[in-house]
């Protein structure tokens, strides 16, 4: 992209074509001047010549329809832009040079010279994007390199120089030391919402708030003592009062004394650059992230294994033909228990990679809710997996007066899904009591398990149903498990078409709260 400066107020520049000619020939974008009417190549400028691949003796004279630089309908829809608005912006265009088809933005304007229709043509090669440090710092320094050649070669005409700024996305402007405002750009103005008229002479700090000002002021006082060139990029209010993220570059202008004349300042558009990067943050830590809960999983579920084998192997050697009857009972109690808890975490990994498939079923069956609840007390009762835990009461709680509750649902799902909850009540209630229900609501069922334990922080109350996730995931904790249980259970009730939450304070105690729709009408059959 070009950019074009002066020194001096346009309004003195004297026309030239000679100037002229060696403007276009430098310019760092790529340029052809053609006539109107029969698009016959009149020249090209260096750098044309330098991507395209051809030689200036091979295309001055032919058309570029001829060379096929562009297609014969391209050329059209270029006529059908200039004779409806006498000028064609940002037409995204297909062309060809000798590497191949190309995509660019293309600028077109009309000029007379000698009684006859011109057309100057700009193309901004959009091929490639330049998104990367490297990109920009070789903009900075052509920039640069730019600004200091064409401050003392361009002079032209205010109608020529007008035509080949206006063509440039970039916001560009000059202003004083004081930040008065000399020269605009098209695309200056329309970032900013504002007229040419309304912003020359103008202080354009005063355009930013008092934050933006106290930091860019401080930025560009170093610029003004040290007559350095400075660049930033910082949150920009537009017109309509949105931000965009601008790259600034801002270099000084020496006048012959060695004394600061003005500053001349781009700005280009990194907004979506920054939200790149942002993105990229974000999946970066996020990644990081999944490796430690990999890496914790990994030797939770070594830990987790190794641990209830241990205990068969060690108290099934203990067993022997002379052991009285009770030692023998006792070992086998722990045996069981032990392979119990590794059957259950067997089962929680198949039901993961299951979930991971997209492969978890679900089977609707008319239920006996009443007794459906009470099957799932009964089976705690009879477990004897809550040793060490006596303290701790189960209990039901229903609503009164209901006798039966015909209703639609995966029972084994349902069970499963309290075995979880009230594991996991079991595991952090040492004294007081689990009760665990539901409640009957218009168009859904909403069950709790409501626990005296330990009760979980606010910060923790979301992460303890993620994948892998446990509040202490270190090999010496307290409790056992693999961190899939409410992982799972929260899964296994959205595909049912419910919600699971929870609310707990530290100290108090948590009440897990989780519903189901019903989707056919229950059947209610009342206590006499």
């Amino acid at each position: 992209e070009v950019l074009f400066w002066v020194s001096k107020d346009i309004s003195d520049l004297i026309l030239s074509e000679k100037k002229f000619s060696q403007t276009f020939r430098l310019n760092p974008t790529l340029m052809t001047f053609t006539t109107y009417e029969e698009g016959i190549i009149v020249d090209v400028n260096n750098l044309f010549l330098e991507k395209s691949g051809f030689q200036r003796e091979d295309i001055i004279g032919k058309k570029t329809t001829e060379i096929m630089l562009i297609s014969p309908s391209t050329r059209s829809e270029i006529i059908s832009g200039l004779k409806q608005n006498e000028g064609v912006q940002n037409l995204e265009i297909q062309f060809r040079f000798k590497d191949g088809p190309r995509f660019g933005l293309y600028n077109g304007s009309l000029i007379e010279m000698g009684g006859k229709k011109y057309l100057l043509s700009t193309v901004h090669d959009i091929t490639r994007k330049k998104e990367t440090e490297e990109e920009l710092k070789r903009y900075r320094n052509e920039l640069e390199r730019m600004v200091n050649e064409r401050t003392q070669e361009l002079e032209k005409n205010q109608k020529y120089y007008q035509a080949l700024i206006d063509c440039q996305e970039d916001l560009i402007c000059r202003w004083l030391p004081d930040s008065t405002l000399s020269f605009v750009n098209t695309a200056y103005c329309h970032f900013f919402g504002r007229m040419e008229n309304e912003l020359i002479g103008k202080k354009w700090t005063d355009f930013l708030d008092f934050e933006e000002q106290v930091i860019v002021e401080a930025k560009l006082a170093q610029l003004i003592q040290n007559c350095e060139t400075i660049e930033y990029e910082r949150k920009t209010q537009n017109g309509n009062g949105e931000y965009s993220w601008i790259h600034w570059i801002n270099i000084p202008i020496i006048g012959p004394d060695g004394k600061l004349i003005e500053i001349q300042s781009a700005g280009r558009d990194i907004t979506e650059r920054k939200i790149f990067e942002e993105k990229l943050q974000k999946a970066k830590e996020a990644a990081e992230q999944s490796d430690h809960l990999k890496t914790a999983f990994l030797q939770t579920i070594s830990h987790e294994l190794r641990t209830p084998l241990n205990a068969i192997m060690g108290f099934s050697e203990l067993i022997d033909e002379d052991e009285p009857i009770g030692e023998v009972m006792e070992y086998r109690d722990y045996i069981l228990r032990n392979g119990e808890n590794l059957l259950a975490i067997i089962e929680d990994m198949l039901e993961f990679s299951s979930m991971e498939a997209g492969q978890l079923p679900i089977y609707i069956d008319r239920i006996n809710l009443m007794d459906a609840m009470h099957s799932i007390k009964q089976q705690f009762a009879d477990s004897g997996k809550y040793k060490g835990k006596e303290n701790v009461k189960l209990m039901l709680q229903m609503p009164d007066g209901i006798k039966e509750l015909f209703w639609h649902t995966d029972l084994r799902r349902l069970k499963q899904i309290f075995k979880k909850l009230i594991d996991n009540a079991y595991a952090f209630t040492y004294e007081g009591a689990i009760e665990f229900g539901f409640l009957r609501k218009e168009s859904e069922i909403l069950f709790f398990v409501k626990d005296t334990g330990a009760g979980i922080s606010p910060k923790h109350q979301k992460l303890i149903f993620e994948n892998f996730r446990q509040l202490d995931d270190s090999l010496t904790r307290e409790h056992g498990g693999i961190g899939m249980g409410l992982a799972l259970s929260r899964k296994v009730i959205e595909i049912m078409g419910g919600k699971i939450w929870v609310e707990s304070e530290v100290g108090k105690g948590s009440v897990f709260f989780f519903t189901l729709p019903v989707n056919e009408p229950v059947q209610i059959i009342q206590q006499k």
